[in-house]
């Protein structure tokens, strides 16, 4: 189901990346079901790079005028720890690289199943 609705989103208003830390090669080259759905969608071997990613989505979030990104999280409160931080880090350094003159920030949601 979820695939099916990926294929039908606006591009460039959602995005998707999963990221698979086990069985890599077998998850991304024989089953990776977003093959084919657009640039926006993926599935990725291996761990992100948080700063990366969440960086680059404030920027965006900037050049489009907006206020903020969400973040939602489901997973080790290791990494949740470790969101948070990367995330109060990158809404200063954006802060301050624009004077003040940006409202955009970075919201990361701890989510539960």
């Amino acid at each position: 189901d979820l695939v099916e609705s990926v294929k039908n989103l606006p591009a460039g208003q959602f995005s998707l990346q999963l990221y698979a830390t086990r069985d890599t090669k077998k998850v991304v080259k024989e089953a990776n079901p977003f093959q084919g759905c657009g640039p926006q969608h993926a599935l990725i071997a291996g761990r992100p790079d948080w700063e990366h990613i969440l960086s680059e989505a404030l920027d965006r979030c900037y050049a489009d005028r907006g206020d903020s990104v969400g973040v939602f999280f489901c997973g080790s409160p290791a990494i949740s720890s470790s969101l948070h931080r990367i995330a109060q880090k990158l809404n200063s350094e954006h802060y301050y690289a624009t004077g003040g003159r940006s409202q955009c920030r970075l919201l990361v949601h701890k989510e539960n199943f």
